[in-house]
């Protein structure tokens, strides 16, 4: 009988030291995450945010710390009486509250404080991670301690007791919406002063072909064009009136040696002609080119 009891023993030790062996990785995954049950009503460090979601800096400072140890994590958000129910009943692994309402054996809590909750001037809790997981609690524990030497711990607590010091964890919808209205009303702005100065361009030179166009009629005039990038817009675009017979065209280049000229123009060489230069000018007060009307002498 002895011997039955002794044998039950070991194999009892060694089915203890065979679990505490077993590494957190292993008795946590994806499909049986790490579950931490909070409050929901104590912001900036644990609250439901306009998504509907766990938030704030405990909430981010437990993901972290998980997400260091390489352990899946859920957080678990309700008032703090189902909180407490919900840890208890051991549908959580893990509560965030204050160490002196599990102050017995049967649980382990951090030597970390994630953060102090002032009730009242007379009435400070300490707010750890609480737990039956002794390896767990120990393993969060230390690595809350190398976030805390590293500056990690202080910068997210900072990120949430001054959220404009930083950039938030996330903007509301309406914001987004903002930019995009006030993006939208920039584009407009810009089209509408391309489109303005495109008007503009094509007035300043509708107004410079008016003249021309209502001289091309007048068999007794020339015209001597020289060649610029204003005198192929005009070209290109009043093709008809300038292949006028009565319209006489010479190209040059901007050192004035001719370059081409038309049939109308080939016919005044060599003929007793005069003219007089008429200067053009843009919507800056700037000579552009000039035209240069030729007139034959009358027949007597």
């Amino acid at each position: 009988m002895r011997l039955r009891y002794i044998t039950f023993s070991v194999l009892l030790l060694a089915g203890i030291l065979q679990v505490s062996a077993q590494s957190l990785t292993e008795r946590y995954s994806k499909q049986r995450p790490v579950v931490i049950a909070c409050d929901n009503e104590h912001p900036p460090y644990m609250f439901i945010n306009y998504k509907d979601e766990p938030s704030g800096s405990c909430v981010a400072i437990s993901k972290t710390i998980t997400e260091k140890m390489g352990l899946p994590c859920r957080i678990v958000m309700k008032h703090m009486a189902g909180t407490r129910q919900a840890f208890e009943r051991g549908d959580a692994d893990i509560i965030l509250s204050d160490s002196r309402s599990y102050n017995n054996p049967a649980y382990f809590i951090s030597k970390n404080v994630i953060y102090y909750f002032y009730a009242n001037e007379d009435s400070v809790a300490e707010i750890r991670f609480i737990g039956k997981d002794h390896q767990l609690i120990e393993q969060i524990d230390d690595q809350f301690t190398r976030m805390k030497e590293s500056g990690d711990i202080a910068a997210i607590q900072k990120r949430w007791a001054h959220p404009e010091d930083s950039i938030p964890e996330a903007q509301p919808i309406a914001l987004y919406i903002a930019k995009g209205l006030l993006g939208i009303a920039a584009l407009v702005l810009l089209v509408t002063i391309i489109f303005m100065l495109f008007i503009h361009h094509i007035h300043r030179n509708t107004a410079v072909l008016k003249g021309m166009v209502s001289q091309a009629p007048n068999v007794d005039h020339y015209y001597d064009i020289e060649d610029n990038q204003a005198a192929h817009d005009l070209i290109h675009k009043y093709e008809a009136i300038l292949s006028n017979p009565f319209v006489a065209i010479s190209f040059y280049d901007h050192n004035g040696h001719l370059i081409t000229k038309n049939d109308a123009m080939r016919l005044l060489d060599g003929k007793d002609i005069s003219s007089y230069r008429q200067p053009l000018y843009n919507a800056d007060g700037e000579v552009t080119n000039y035209f240069v009307a030729i007139r034959r002498p009358n027949a007597t």
